[in-house]
């Protein structure tokens, strides 16, 4: 399981991106040890976060407090998991 904070750089070898301490927890393509696993794994992965992402850019981001957004894309992971 790997988890993705929203909105900051990727660095090294985890995705993380974050807004408050939401956290969005998804398979680990990295986990898997049969290659066409990892491929199905790794793009169920990137369908769920493009999903997940862009749920996020369709709210009213500009209006939207910290507090707010935090709870939002919490409730983004919830709705999706």
């Amino acid at each position: 399981m790997t988890s993705f904070r929203v909105l900051v750089l990727c660095t090294g070898n985890s995705a993380r991106s974050q807004i408050g301490e939401t956290l969005w927890g998804l398979p680990d393509p990295a986990d898997e040890t049969e290659p066409h696993v990892a491929r199905a794994t790794f793009d169920a992965t990137c369908m769920a976060l493009s999903d997940r992402v862009d749920a996020l850019l369709a709210l009213p981001l500009e209006s939207m407090s910290p507090r707010d957004l935090t709870i939002a894309a919490q409730a983004i992971h919830d709705v999706r998991s």
